[in-house]
């Protein structure tokens, strides 16, 4: 009887292993919509903020300039480039263990990890993540997911640099950002972002405007 109880061991075992895993890439491709609760620090200064010139709310000097370091994504096949920091890690669909989420098939993305993240935990809850989709066509499913921030309170729409979307900042008293938008290429293609910060103990500056809105301005389609 001791074979069967090693048998029923190993196989308990197996399980754990394999939920685990699948536990690490579910959390890696799904959005962290729910940040956990935290005590808002009155005493941090708020920055005064204007609009600039594409109509969003920016705080003053608060981009981070694209330079020569920044590496450069291309993709031939839907006739597009965008640069990103050099020290940001990028994961594109051939290394990706998700291909697609619905409608929508990975094409890349990036992550800068903050100083606190532990890179053993499924927990993501300092550092950003951008991800960059495409889809053959706008359907409701995309249009209900462009929208998603906006069922939090304070969320409102989003758009720069010819993507077009919504934003929800600082839910639940945390420095957490979600961006959900989306732009038609010339060949009809639906490119969808995703832009994620997670910063509910309000430890890192990954905010969208001194990253995002530069990676943006990076985008460029072929002649």
């Amino acid at each position: 009887m001791k074979w069967y109880s090693s048998i029923f061991i190993i196989s308990v075992a197996l399980v754990i292993v394999l939920l685990v895993r699948w536990s690490f890439y579910e959390n890696k491709n799904q959005d962290y919509r729910k940040p956990a609760p935290q005590a808002v620090n009155l005493t941090t200064p708020i920055p005064q903020r204007t609009k600039d010139s594409i109509g969003l709310s920016v705080a003053p000097d608060a981009t981070q300039q694209p330079g020569s370091a920044w590496q450069l994504y291309k993709n031939e096949r839907y006739g597009f480039s965008i640069k990103y920091p050099s020290n940001w890690t990028i994961e594109t669909d051939d290394d990706s263990k998700i291909k697609s989420v619905g409608s929508r098939h990975l094409l890349f993305s990036i992550t800068k990890l903050g100083s606190t993240q532990k890179l053993d935990s499924l927990s993501f809850d300092d550092g950003v993540i951008l991800t960059f989709e495409v889809a053959s066509e706008y359907t409701s499913a995309i249009a209900d997911y462009v929208a998603y921030p906006k069922k939090y309170a304070g969320g409102k729409d989003f758009s720069a640099y010819g993507f077009t979307g919504s934003l929800m900042m600082g839910e639940g008293g945390t420095a957490d950002e979600l961006i959900d938008a989306y732009r038609i290429l010339p060949n009809r293609t639906v490119l969808i972002f995703n832009w994620q910060r997670s910063d509910w103990r309000r430890v890192n500056d990954f905010s969208y405007e001194k990253y995002l809105l530069p990676i943006l301005a990076t985008f460029k389609l072929f002649e």
